[in-house]
């Protein structure tokens, strides 16, 4: 977004004429203030911000990054989910929103370093995972070197000694 810009409003999917959503993330009701109201989302347990939306007397939760997305990029795509380019949950402007793939999803967290595995720096036994020790398996995890030689000496000495 250019600095300045003004805020721009588009209608939330599936609740048209109720809620708008903006192109800064922010969404807004219709049902008591015909200027619009802004709702002030919630934080879901996986730290996403969501808003509660009513149409015909039911209540609908839906997080705000994927309800910005669904107006300003149109519908998710088969196998997409939504995503941050910069890791922030809480930062749902659809300048840093974007459909994308699970792989991407991964990828993504590997570059931020919030990655469950990638943040990983030593095996359980204290080995780095670094230069000639480190190891990538057949599942695109990593592996330590030196715990696959011992496990190997071990394993032919026990054949060796049946």
């Amino acid at each position: 977004m250019v600095a300045g810009k003004r805020e721009q409003w588009r209608p939330v999917v599936g609740f048209e004429g109720l809620y708008q959503v903006s192109d800064r993330g922010r969404v807004r009701s219709f049902h008591r203030d015909p200027e619009g109201e802004l709702l002030n989302p919630m934080l879901n347990r996986g730290g996403y911000p969501y808003v509660s939306l009513y149409r015909d007397g039911e209540q609908y939760t839906r997080t705000v990054h994927r309800t910005v997305l669904e107006a300003w990029r149109g519908p998710r795509p088969e196998g997409h989910h939504a995503a941050h380019w910069d890791g922030n949950k809480t930062n749902n402007r659809v300048s840093n929103l974007r459909w994308a793939t699970l792989a991407d999803n991964v990828a993504d967290q590997v570059r931020h370093g919030v990655h469950r595995e990638a943040r990983k720096t030593a095996c359980p036994r204290g080995h780095k995972y670094s230069g000639s020790n480190l190891r990538i398996t057949f599942d695109g995890r990593r592996a330590c070197r030196a715990c696959h030689r011992e496990y190997a000496r071990r394993r032919r000495a026990e054949l060796a000694d049946a």
